[in-house]
């Protein structure tokens, strides 16, 4: 037997020590009816294994209406790539307020809600839109590069309906929509289809750049890939600075964290694994700890790292010339 609690808090403590004494779900009253629903049947969905055939997906598109909210421009854009291949209509804004703006005029079927953002973060725009506009019943998607132990519960507990991690891949983004939107109407894609003439293939990988994975985070869209790259070196003129600011005690930990976290999603989405696991280590050591000292090594490393990021897309370069 399984047991679903509601309690009328939405504080993420109490809701964390009911998940560990037992309880499967852990829910604050008023209770979102799609969010019931999603927990009485979730069980059955994971063992029975129940999805949508990949081959009829592939084929359609979702007649829906999805707002994604990221202050990553990086982020934003490739997330915004993905859905515009599963669903009719998208809007993006990139930041809490904007969010807010967006769902006070607009209905939408679903929400994609970064949780780190500056201006308003993704837990208070959440909130606030629960409070008062057309969409105090959508789904809304938490989306963040912090899977740490705990956080999901934390989240639900603060009004979001799921958690989707980064970096996002889009078989993940097609099972979260197709489980928060199982009756939505499908539309083919033919509908819908563009013509894009795709550059010369590319074919590079060494420590610092792999096109391969590049591509997979593209979902294999090449020229998406090059764009989410030249988007993340177009980021280093930025990153490199705060760099020398940090050494030189010009910021403090906490401004540079902002910035690394940005430069962190870019990374991800580019290939770069080496500059990924650099930004990753000393994010979470400045989270953890804010010791400057302690990560200097990584900083001074992360320095160098980049500058073979900009010799590997040199030689790419030569590839497509």
């Amino acid at each position: 037997m399984e047991v679903i609690v509601l309690i009328n808090s939405s504080d993420p403590d109490i809701h964390q020590r009911v998940i560990e004494a037992g309880a499967k779900h852990c829910m604050s009253k008023p209770i979102n009816h799609r969010k019931l629903a999603q927990a009485l049947v979730d069980e059955k969905i994971a063992v029975n294994d129940v999805v949508t055939p990949m081959a009829k997906v592939s084929r359609s598109k979702l007649v829906l209406k999805v707002l994604a909210v990221d202050d990553n421009a990086a982020n934003l854009k490739l997330i915004s790539a993905m859905l515009h291949e599963l669903v009719t209509q998208v809007d993006t804004c990139t930041n809490g307020l904007e969010a807010i703006t967006k769902a006070e005029e607009e209905s939408y079927d679903l929400i994609l809600m970064d949780i780190q953002m500056p201006i308003l973060d993704g837990i208070s725009a959440t909130q606030k839109i629960r409070q008062n506009s057309k969409n105090e019943q959508t789904p809304i998607i938490a989306v963040t590069a912090h899977a740490l132990a705990g956080e999901k519960e934390q989240l639900l507990g603060q009004g979001v309906d799921d958690y989707l991690a980064k970096p996002i891949d889009e078989s993940s983004l097609e099972k979260l929509i197709h489980r928060w939107q199982p009756n939505a109407k499908l539309l083919s894609r033919e509908d819908f289809a563009a013509t894009l003439d795709q550059p010369k293939t590319i074919e590079f990988e060494n420590a610092s750049l792999s096109w391969q994975l590049a591509m997979q985070r593209a979902n294999n869209n090449q020229a998406l890939a090059i764009d989410m790259f030249v988007m993340l070196q177009d980021s280093f003129v930025e990153i490199e600075e705060a760099i020398e600011q940090i050494l030189n005690q010009q910021i403090n930990a906490d401004e540079f964290v902002l910035l690394v976290h940005r430069f962190r999603g870019g990374c991800a989405y580019s290939g770069c694994k080496r500059l990924e696991s650099l930004t990753t280590t000393i994010e979470d050591s400045l989270r953890q700890h804010g010791d400057v000292a302690q990560v200097e090594p990584e900083l001074l490393e992360l320095s160098d790292e980049i500058e073979k990021v900009k010799q590997a897309a040199k030689q790419l370069n030569q590839q497509l010339s």
